[in-house]
């Protein structure tokens, strides 16, 4: 009865935790085409001569 519970429990959380980061995903529209990659030098340099980006970032952590 308690491990039901427990396994129960996990798995509304799992569910619940996946639907929250799905909402995020879905409420924040990033402006620039990196997606907000904080790691991409190309955007850095963009933002520091004042462009906007249309970079298509794929620095996806590996």
């Amino acid at each position: 009865m308690f491990q039901d519970i427990l396994v129960y429990s996990i798995v509304i959380s799992a569910i619940a935790y996946t639907i929250l980061k799905i909402i995020q995903s879905l409420s924040s529209k990033q402006k620039t085409g990196c997606g907000g990659c904080s790691g991409c030098d190309i955007k850095q340099e963009l933002l520091k001569k004042g462009e906007k980006s249309s970079h298509d970032c794929s620095c996806q952590s590996v």
